[in-house]
């Protein structure tokens, strides 16, 4: 709704609640995980679907002087899909607190809108993660993130990104996970090259990862033989909004993964007037869809 002219002193108070709405979106305390993890990007299309391919197999035997080269098809995998999805949250500046120049207490309220909405996405982005092992949500492949029996799309064979039995993070659950990535093979049965670079855990994980990464020696071990983790430049990733504090999973740096934030449009700030009651009315709102593509960049474990 346009403001009035009586309105326009006010104009003032309501930038500078814009601004505040601004600084509660960047500031950094706590700290933004999930940009660390997600890979972003615009989309115009209100439905995205992104799929793996599988590729060719192995050259074949071949005379040169009268056979014909044997031929091959490539295909597309299985299909990921992402929709987008609206958030938005407001709050109202009463008219008496316009009049009593209450503008501390809704500079509060403004940097708490902004900050709502950073939550909101540091939320949706873990859910990826706190939903990883619930077959309630199942990725492209009809499995969940980690899984047991991935079905090869190629030949129907199971392909595991989590281990048989669910583990706590330990040194040797850690190597487990390392040989993973080492014998990472694609559906027609090529090796792999994804390194892993990042560990993804709870706040309470932190002392044991930060011991086995970091341990001069191989930890919790009388050996006095070099830790074999320390050269591996892997990064530790912790956020409180991982529901379960067991849970652990080590991925491919970001640009290999395929942890996706999809954005129609990030944060938006809008504002009117009630003219029946005289507040003002900020509200904020996104457009976005997150989800994932694939799951060979992932090993992981809801812990013991």
């Amino acid at each position: 709704m346009t403001m009035v002219s009586g309105e326009f002193s006010k104009l003032l108070s309501v930038r500078d609640t814009y601004n505040q709405i601004k600084m509660g979106w960047v500031d950094n305390d706590p700290p933004s995980m999930y940009g660390k993890l997600f890979n972003e990007s615009s989309k115009s299309l209100w439905e995205t679907k992104d799929f793996g391919l599988i590729g060719l197999g192995e050259y074949q035997d071949w005379d040169a002087e009268s056979d014909t080269i044997i031929p091959d098809d490539a295909d597309t995998e299985y299909t990921w899909t992402y929709t987008m999805a609206y958030y938005a949250l407001q709050f109202a500046v009463t008219k008496k607190m316009q009049d009593f120049n209450q503008w501390d207490f809704v500079a509060k309220c403004a940097k708490s809108l902004g900050r709502a909405a950073r939550q909101t996405i540091e939320t949706q982005a873990f859910n990826v993660f706190n939903r990883a092992f619930n077959s309630s949500y199942p990725g492209g492949d009809g499995k969940e993130l980690c899984a047991t029996d991935h079905p090869n799309a190629y030949d129907g064979s199971n392909i595991a990104n989590e281990p048989s039995t669910a583990t706590d993070f330990t040194p040797d659950a850690l190597y487990a996970a390392i040989n993973y990535y080492d014998t990472l093979e694609d559906e027609r049965g090529h090796s792999i090259s994804l390194t892993p670079r990042m560990i993804v855990a709870h706040p309470n994980n932190r002392k044991t990862i930060a011991e086995v990464l970091n341990s001069t020696l191989a930890p919790y071990t009388a050996e006095n033989q070099k830790n074999f983790f320390t050269d591996l430049s892997l990064e530790a990733v912790f956020s409180s909004k991982l529901t379960d504090t067991d849970a652990w999973f080590v991925l491919t740096k970001k640009d290999q993964n395929g942890l996706n934030i999809f954005w129609k449009y990030k944060p938006q700030i809008d504002h009117y007037v009630d003219n029946e009651t005289k507040n003002i009315v900020y509200q904020g709102h996104f457009c976005r869809a997150i989800g994932w593509t694939g799951f060979r960049w992932i090993y992981g474990s809801p812990g013991a």
